[in-house]
């Protein structure tokens, strides 16, 4: 038996509102690139009035209400894969460490 998609995605817990809000965005940007979705065919699927708002919720400037989420979670089902894979990239750029190479030196060119 399969079991309920996860509509949240990732864990929020003690990460700053400003994360969260850009992790969403990145993801639903992603999507919008991806289907090469208008910003009035999102603000249907949010089932919202206006279409500035699906700019803030791109931006990572307003918090969505949790039907709409689901509505996009239903609608969009890679949102959450795209949501996971932001939060799995921040936690390896996290990791890396940089590498203070020397850029490689031009060789001259023979006469």
């Amino acid at each position: 038996m399969m079991s309920d998609p996860n509509f949240l995605g990732f864990r929020a817990t003690g990460r700053a509102r400003s994360d969260v809000l850009d992790d969403i965005g990145n993801a639903l940007g992603q999507v919008k690139r991806n289907r090469g979705l208008t910003a009035d065919d999102m603000r249907i699927v949010f089932g919202l009035k206006v279409d500035d708002q699906v700019f803030r919720y791109l931006a990572g400037e307003a918090e969505m209400g949790i039907i709409a989420w689901f509505r996009a979670c239903e609608a969009w089902p890679e949102l959450v894969g795209f949501l996971e894979e932001t939060t799995n990239e921040r936690a390896l750029r996290g990791r890396q460490c940089a590498l203070d190479l020397d850029p490689p030196r031009q060789r001259s060119q023979a006469a």
